[in-house]
């Protein structure tokens, strides 16, 4: 991991990503969230972060599609909304930024719109 300072690089075997697969397929069927050919995911991790593998390859498998954000940050939001992702993965930082935005948004409407919201 490289969010707390300088990345860490761990080579992991082809098995160990294998068995994440079929553990998160597994936990989506449990959960009764299944994948398949109509889902697509939007992908904005590095592509060297392993949930956002693990979340490709589950979805490859399952038949979906990927699309692949524009590179910049600031465009996530319309990638988004070009995409209209059904799986969309994260990490606490992103959810954090989202959260954020929602609240900034929230703090210039009125307290009924707040309170519905």
């Amino acid at each position: 991991s490289g969010t707390t300072g300088e990345p860490k690089g761990v080579q992991l075997p082809h098995s160990a990503v294998v068995a994440a697969v079929a553990s998160l397929a597994a936990a989506l069927e449990h959960y009764d969230e299944p994948v398949g050919p109509g889902d697509s995911m939007l992908s904005y991790l590095p592509l060297a972060h392993i949930f956002d593998r693990v979340s490709e390859e589950t979805s490859l498998a399952a038949g979906a599609c990927i699309g692949y954000w524009s590179g910049d940050v600031a465009r996530v939001g319309e990638d988004a909304a070009a995409l209209k992702p059904s799986v969309f993965v994260g990490v606490p930082r992103v959810y954090d930024k989202v959260y954020d935005t929602v609240q900034h948004r929230l703090s210039g409407v009125n307290w009924l719109r707040r309170s519905i919201f």
